[in-house]
């Protein structure tokens, strides 16, 4: 029994910009396949070789390069191979430049909800494509949202992101072939954090020399730190606060003085605190 050639065929770069994986349907009959190649600019095909699966994976193509792909479907019994080789399906790809992703990508926030994304130049790179998402599991889809047509303009600024989520940004190089832009196979990712702006903290005497800090608590934290200073612009850390439910905190103070306070939240991410921005000062002088 000579199998029928498969009723459909597909080729996609697999991982690489110069590897290729063929997959097809099964035929009818068959037990294995034949899997042949050829460079497009080629008359004649060689084989790569057999395969008992549904799919052939090719490595170490030349770049830049289309190539022919061919599948005839085969039956073994074991003793002789049985086939027809008018019978066979075809599929063509072309490889991709060399371009590979930045050596680094790197983000941080600029304002309580913004976040700005840095890369490195990606050689041979035309411009970039910069995708996000959420990092949560249940918003797992990448969404385009710049395109950036100049090689050297290594930025993104992505304003008003909501608040307490974690986001993960990708950065792909694409270069030109002819009038059509192609995404690299290459890829660089980042994630950040967004923290709302905590409103003013109230203050109180709790005890002598003692103070009470007292804020409202936001979603998505890990803890908060609380400055108390000498002065309306400064910053002291007096506590870092590692909690999600308490809301204030006893710090001492010196009595008579004019002290000022301000609170802001921070997120632990893979060990690292991420910080959000300061609340707005409450100025106190405890009595």
């Amino acid at each position: 029994v000579v199998p029928k050639a498969p009723a459909k065929i597909s080729a996609a770069l697999s991982g690489a910009h110069n590897k290729v994986k063929i997959s097809w349907n099964a035929s009818t009959g068959a037990n294995k396949y034949y899997v042949y190649y050829k460079k497009s600019t080629a008359s004649s095909y060689t084989k790569l070789g057999e395969t008992k699966s549904l799919s052939y994976t090719k490595s170490g193509l030349s770049s830049n390069t289309k190539y022919d792909f061919k599948v005839v479907a085969v039956y073994s019994d074991g003793a002789k191979d049985h086939s027809d080789a008018s019978k066979y399906v075809t599929a063509a790809i072309k490889t991709q430049k060399n371009v590979a992703a930045p050596k680094t990508v790197k983000a941080v926030r600029y304002g309580h909800d913004d976040g700005k994304i840095t890369w490195t130049k990606s050689s041979s790179a035309t411009g970039y494509y910069v995708y996000m998402k959420k990092a949560a599991a249940a918003d797992s889809t990448y969404k385009k949202i710049k395109t950036i047509t100049k090689a050297t303009t290594l930025y993104y600024k992505k304003a008003s992101l909501e608040d307490g989520v974690k986001y993960t940004f990708k950065v792909v190089p694409y270069y030109k072939d002819g009038s059509s832009n192609v995404a690299s196979v290459y890829s660089k990712t980042v994630s950040i954090t967004t923290l709302k702006k905590i409103a003013k903290p109230t203050i109180a005497k709790s005890s002598k020399g003692y103070v009470k800090v007292t804020w409202k608590n936001i979603n998505g934290e890990s803890g908060y730190q609380i400055s108390q200073s000498t002065t309306k612009k400064g910053t002291k850390i007096v506590s870092t606060y590692a909690t999600t439910s308490g809301k204030t905190k006893k710090i001492t103070a010196k009595k008579g003085k004019l002290l000022y306070y301000k609170v802001r939240a921070y997120k632990t991410v893979d060990g690292k605190k991420n910080y959000g921005p300061w609340s707005d000062v409450k100025s106190y002088k405890l009595k």
